[in-house]
């Protein structure tokens, strides 16, 4: 399974770790899901080869911050849902389609096979 994505901003510890900080437009919310941090934490000591201790929120609009240590049992437990997610997502072999006014604009309605119902939809709802 290939993982991507882009955290907004990585800073160097004084022991050489790493603090990983992600930028937030809108105010701190009373609950945070570091999940999104965690994940990153994890592909960023894969490909950089040095340990995440840190990681934070950054909210933009109030100026306020959420940071937390990256621990060995959160290490652990974020490999273990992230393992988790992959089987179950390689299990998964029905990808139904997901109609919409999306589909009318779609360059490959010529080929999909649900593109009567498509058409039966875009008439009726006037997309």
């Amino acid at each position: 399974m290939t993982l991507f994505g882009r955290v907004d901003r990585i800073d160097a510890e004084p022991d050489g770790s790493l603090h990983l900080i992600d930028y937030k437009t809108g105010s701190h919310d009373d609950e945070v899901d570091a999940r999104q941090l965690r994940l990153y934490a994890i592909m960023a000591e894969a490909s950089l080869g040095k340990p995440v201790t840190r990681l934070s929120f950054w909210y933009l609009d109030d100026g306020k911050t959420w940071t937390t240590e990256f621990t060995d049992e959160w290490r652990s437990s974020s490999r273990a849902e992230l393992m988790a997610a992959i089987d179950e997502m390689e299990q998964v072999s029905d990808f139904p389609a997901t109609i919409g006014v999306h589909c009318g604009h779609c360059p490959y309605l010529h080929a999909c096979a649900e593109r009567e119902e498509i058409a039966r939809r875009r008439k009726a709802e006037g997309w």
